[in-house]
This record gives C-alpha cells, structure tokens and sequence, in this order.
C-alpha cells in the first residue's frame, strides 16, 4: 500500500476506534462521569449496573441533576478483583472518589448502591 492510501484508510480506524464501546472498568467510569457532568442520566445508565440506575431514577425523581460547569475528574488507578473493580478519580477540587465496578453478563457496570 503506497503512502498516499494510508491517508485514507487511517481516518477510518480511528473513527471505529473512537465509535467503540468503552470495556474496561476505567473507560466505562470515565464515560458514566463524563453524562453525570452533563447532567445525562438517560445516557449514564447505559453505563450502569441495575442498582445503580435505581439511585440515578430516585435521583432524577427528586430534581437531584449533578449538571456542574466546573466538573473536571482525572483518572488516578483502576483496581480490578474478579469481577468488581474500582476506579479511583480525582474532581475538581482535588478530592479523591471511588467508583465501584461490576462485570454483569460479560461487560462492566458502574455498581454503586444505596448506603
């Protein structure tokens, strides 16, 4: 294949590449958080494990949107054990937080529960 059909075929692997779902546990959080910053509950619960799409439904129900202009997160560790993992961010104000994983029918749910 000659240079100049790179130019073409490259575009098209990355527009797959980034189409894809997120499948490890830190893809799949750093989506879930990326619609809860946009206040997208609809589109976070794609990312989340039945339990938790409770809590987003009784949330939504009680006009909790955590819609934030200034929420920013950075991904500090991804801990993965069987199937639950964690993944462990830093927010805007610099605070560590947690978000629990959970491998259900082969793909990794965001799993928080009721406390």
């Amino acid at each position: 294949m000659k240079v100049y059909q790179y130019a073409f075929v490259l575009p098209f692997i990355l527009l797959l590449t980034a189409c894809s779902n997120p499948t490890e546990p830190a893809e799949v959080a750093e989506a879930f958080l990326t619609e809860l910053a946009d206040a997208d509950i609809e589109d976070a619960k794609v990312y989340a494990s039945p339990d938790t799409e409770k809590l987003l439904d009784l949330a939504m129900k009680f006009g909790q949107t955590p819609k934030h202009k200034d929420f920013t997160f950075t991904l500090v560790e991804e801990k993965i054990k069987g199937d639950m993992a964690t993944v462990i961010y830093t927010n805007y104000q610099g605070t560590e937080k947690p978000v629990h994983l959970k491998r259900i029918d082969g793909k990794w749910k965001v799993h928080e529960k009721k406390q």
